[in-house]
């Protein structure tokens, strides 16, 4: 590992105990929204909710800079076509890693956050190219 910390990994070390509430009842609502993965829209059912886990991760985290940056690129994210959008296989991986970013915070392991974080990123990229 590297002395690079990244959100989810300062997260994990957070301690506040309404704030690991909270984000566990995120997971449960991710979780259960395979459910709904046959909705109209599950991906942007999903990306709403990717947003509320989001701020609570970057709220864990406490950086306000970064929480801002990460902010303004997913309201630009969501103004333009999505990688997951038409692929119901991809909203299912999204959501699975997701959910394993989750746990690793609540289990209050960084080091496993940010390989989760790092398989978040290359997943993603791989929907990119």
């Amino acid at each position: 590992m590297t002395d690079v910390r990244t959100g989810s990994d300062i997260a994990a070390g957070n301690r506040d105990q309404d704030a690991r509430t909270a984000l566990h009842r995120l997971g449960e609502e991710m979780a259960s929204s395979a459910d709904h993965l046959d909705a109209d829209e599950p991906a942007r059912a999903l990306l709403k909710a990717e947003f509320h886990l989001v701020d609570a991760i970057l709220g864990m985290a406490g950086s306000q800079p970064i929480a801002l940056f990460v902010k303004c690129m997913y309201r630009y994210g969501s103004s333009i076509s999505q990688p997951v959008h038409d692929h119901p296989d991809r909203v299912v991986q999204w959501r699975d890693a997701r959910l394993a970013l989750v746990a690793a915070i609540l289990e209050s392991d960084g080091e496993v956050s940010m390989i989760v974080s790092d398989r978040i990123r290359k997943l993603l990229a791989s929907w990119l190219d």
